[in-house]
């Protein structure tokens, strides 16, 4: 850090109550690289510690900056193809797809989100993530798919934890087609499945791919019946061809947008002195806060699925659209989305649709 950023920084990471001036600021009012420019110019132009004094004081209170070359957050949708009408979105889709479904949900926060951006000159320690041109902070659509595959394993796990067989393997066949396959742990159990003659070899790929890719341990076993693993190697045994068909690599159906939020504010974590039980040393997070609001869209384009028959069609895609609605659930209202989760961060909240 120059010397100029290390005194923004102790400036506005050790004065809370200079902090607390931008407690849930309109996010097109907080353009970052305005702020930090119009904070070092004018810092240098104080004759005395009097004065200095006076326009930090003035600086931070006053939270209606100069928006003249700003980019209005309904400029950054557009650019986006983020539509703030449901009935927009399906149009566009179905034009693009007659098949398939999509979701568009306009969700209110229920508590902070936070998503570090690795930006070491700024004036917090921990920056929230932004858009790079107009620092409106968001989740990116890779951000999305990220955390709703994740949820999906949630799923997956529970489905063998359950010992649910045919739950499993739907659900499975859904994630697929989801999100796509490609990796080197997919292609080996794939190519495992074709020379099946050896169930020593497929059981041992199918445990190293459980694990590896998916983080599932197969050896769950319910009273005296088989594993979860022989149960599955049974059933692939006896559906090695639509076995094969689902692991086949291909990209997902669902394709992700990213989300962008119209607030931005901070907050503070004080870790405390396990013997003291007083705090340390405070941590300021600069973050999406509670109440503010963002657009989720997923769009489910079934390209493959043109060369099916209907009815084929017509199950995977009730049984997908069923699965990514119950893991997007699962993901806003319990798990939450972004860092600090096990605080409560990232939490869908009210009622807004």
């Amino acid at each position: 850090m120059n010397e100029n950023v290390e005194v923004m920084h102790d400036f506005f990471c050790d004065k809370l109550t200079y902090l607390e001036a931008y407690k849930n600021v309109e996010a097109n009012d907080f353009y970052c690289s305005k702020v930090l420019k119009k904070y070092e110019i004018e810092i240098k132009s104080q004759k005395n510690e009097n004065e200095l004094k006076e326009y930090k004081q003035k600086f931070l209170n006053s939270k209606s900056l100069d928006k003249s070359e700003s980019i209005d957050l309904n400029q950054i949708k557009k650019i986006s193809n983020i539509f703030g009408d449901r009935t927009d979105f399906e149009n566009y889709i179905k034009n693009i797809c007659p098949y398939g479904f999509i979701i568009h949900d306009n969700f209110k926060l229920g508590g902070p989100y936070f998503s570090r951006e690795e930006d070491e000159f700024y004036a917090v320690q921990n920056p929230v993530l932004k858009e790079k041109i107009s620092k409106f902070p968001m989740i990116r659509s890779t951000g999305w798919k990220g955390m709703l595959s994740s949820a999906a394993l949630v799923k997956i796990k529970a489905d063998i934890e359950t010992f649910d067989i045919e739950e499993f393997l739907k659900d499975y066949k859904s994630f697929l087609r989801i999100f796509g396959s490609g990796s080197e742990e997919i292609r080996s159990l794939q190519s495992a499945i074709s020379a099946s003659t050896d169930e020593k070899k497929l059981s041992s790929e199918l445990f190293k791919y459980a694990v590896l890719e998916l983080g599932i341990n197969l050896e769950i076993q319910k009273e005296d019946s088989c594993t979860m693993l022989q149960n599955i190697i049974n059933k692939v045994t006896q559906n090695k061809e639509e076995v094969l068909e689902a692991l086949t690599p291909r990209r997902g159906r669902a394709l992700f947008y990213p989300t962008y939020f119209d607030k931005i504010g901070f907050e503070v974590i004080n870790p405390h002195d396990r013997e003291t039980r007083a705090g340390t040393k405070p941590i300021f997070y600069e973050v999406v806060p509670k109440g503010a609001e963002g657009i989720f869209q997923l769009a489910y384009i079934p390209y493959d699925g043109i060369f099916k028959d209907e009815a084929t069609r017509k199950k995977e895609i009730e049984e997908d659209e069923k699965f990514v609605n119950l893991i997007y659930k699962n993901l806003l209202e319990n798990i939450g989305i972004g860092a600090k989760t096990k605080l409560g961060w990232g939490r869908k909240g009210g009622d807004k649709k």
